[in-house]
């Protein structure tokens, strides 16, 4: 059982077998593909901003009197977080 796991875990880390390739993974619903990231980010309670051309959700606190918003945008480099609050303020960001 050990011997099992231990091959499969190496296997895993150093395999040259295409189906453990991350740019080969396909992510469907219902059989039909879907972009991982952005089904990911919905099952989060995301939700895309037409406008902003990102996906975002807004957090509240002290009974709703500050809040912030959560987002995700994609461009040519990937994707990156940004956190904006406090008078819609960029006051976090990161590629991810």
């Amino acid at each position: 059982m050990i011997d099992r796991l231990y091959k499969s875990i190496m296997n895993y880390f150093v395999s040259d077998d295409p189906r453990w390739d991350p740019d080969r993974i396909v992510c469907t619903v219902d059989g039909d593909p879907v972009d991982c990231f952005t089904d990911e980010l919905q099952s989060k309670g995301y939700q895309y901003n037409d406008i902003k051309d990102w996906w975002e959700r807004k957090w509240t606190t002290n009974q709703g009197k500050e809040s912030i918003v959560e987002a995700y945008k994609q461009d040519h480099d990937g994707w990156t977080s940004i956190m904006v609050g406090y008078g819609d303020r960029v006051f976090y960001e990161e590629k991810v």
